[in-house]
Formats: C-alpha cells, structure tokens, sequence
C-alpha cells in the first residue's frame, strides 16, 4: 500500500494491491484475490493489463475509489470477476484521458453480481472486442429496487458524473436476473431532476441483450445520444432521452 511510482509485475497470488500514488505499469498473469478489493486504487494507475493467464477477484475486482483516482487503461485478456457488486466499480474517478484508445478494452471476461463495469464516475471509452463478455447479473436492494446490468451507468445525483463517452461492443454484453445488457440512468429515487447521466455512443455490432430490461435500459434521467447497431442484435428499452438510434 503506498506511492509505488513504478511497475508491478505479478504471476504468483497476491491478496491485495492498494495504491495511493502512482503505478506505471500493473501487469498480472497471476492471482489477486481478497473477499473486498482486489485492487484499489486512490492514485493514478498508467496501465494495468490482466494477462489470459490472469484472474481479478474481489468484492469489487478493481475498485478505482475518490474524485482524484485515475487510471488510464485497463486491459483483460483474463477474469475479471466482482464476487459481490463490480468487476470494474470505478466510484467517482476517471477511467481513460481524451487520448484515443484508453480505456476499458477487454477481450476476456468481465463479471459482477450486479454489474460488469459499475460508473459512478467518468469513463472515456469502453471497447468489448470479439470474444469478449461483460455480465452483470443485477441485484435488488433493501428498498425493492433493481440495480445492474453488464454495464450499469449512473451518478448518484451528482452533477459531472455518470458519464461514459463510447462504448463499441463486438462481443457479447449481456444482463441476467431480470438486468439489461447496458443500462443508463439515475433509477427511481436518485438524485435531483436535473443531473442527468449521459452515453454519448453505442456502436455495436456483438450481442447486447438482457432479461426483464431489454439489451439496452435508458432509465430516469439518462441521455444516449447515439445508438448504432450494425448487427440488429440489440434491443432498447427508452421512457427518456435518445438524440439518435439506428437499428
């Protein structure tokens, strides 16, 4: 736990890995397992690549925590597997800069018990290249309402956040017990009516399908500006805001 200001390379089981400075460099073709975060993330993190030998798992696997929490690119080949919520919960930080191509590029396998990719925070890009899975399974809360989805997009009712830039599906996105592929929104009882939660593109041309919710949910308070399925293998579920589909 600590500024590493280096490289971590890992093939053997780590439990944890905190980071409250700067890693360049995060590679594992291993194991980190812990029953909460597997990796945690307060600083900045470059790159971190999870090898097809590799296997993230926690209660969040990557949980990149704080308005000042950054990482850059995250690259899977492996598992990534959220035991409890997020396989990826990216909690009021940044995932990506405007430079092309950062981002969440995945290839291998992305799950959670409720969602894939959690944003409460800003993500620039969001690439599930061919063979690739992002899953959320959903969960129901305390209050009796759904959450989830093999990306679920929302901020709180927090201005600035809950914003994903493009996500390009090629692979499969898929929601199960009752949770859409992708949804976008605030839900029933979050946040003030006017903070909105924003996807400004879907290009799809994979599978993005949930059961219950449709492949793609826009909820509350959610804006989808475009939505461009080259395979018709997605289905939309919309009471809000979409500028501009094609199916």
């Amino acid at each position: 736990y600590g500024d590493w200001s280096s490289d971590v390379c890992s093939s053997d089981l780590i439990e944890k890995l905190s980071n409250d400075g700067t890693i360049n460099s995060l590679i594992n073709s291993g194991d980190i397992v812990n029953s909460e975060y597997a990796v945690e993330n307060y600083g900045i993190i470059t790159a971190l690549t999870n090898t097809n030998t590799g296997t993230i798992r926690g209660y969040h696997s990557i949980n990149n925590n704080g308005y000042d929490s950054q990482i850059i690119t995250i690259s899977n080949i492996g598992n990534i597997i959220g035991s409890d919520v997020g396989g990826i919960y990216n909690y009021y930080g940044s995932i990506g800069t405007s430079t092309s191509g950062t981002g969440i590029i995945n290839s291998g396998t992305i799950s959670g018990s409720m969602c894939g990719v959690c944003n409460i925070g800003n993500i620039t890009y969001i690439k599930n290249n061919f063979g690739g899975s992002i899953i959320g399974n959903s969960q129901v809360d305390a209050d009796n309402i759904w959450e989830g989805g093999g990306i679920f997009n929302t901020n709180w009712g927090n201005t600035g956040l809950g914003v994903i830039d493009t996500i390009i599906n090629e692979g499969a996105i898929s929601g199960n017990s009752g949770g859409p592929g992708i949804f976008n929104g605030n839900g029933p009882d979050n946040g003030p009516a006017s903070v909105y939660v924003t996807i400004n593109s879907i290009i799809n041309s994979g599978s993005i399908t949930g059961s219950g919710q449709g492949g793609i949910y826009n909820d509350t308070l959610g804006i989808i500006t475009t939505i461009r399925s080259e395979e018709h293998t997605s289905e939309l579920q919309s009471p809000y805001v979409i500028s501009y589909a094609v199916f």
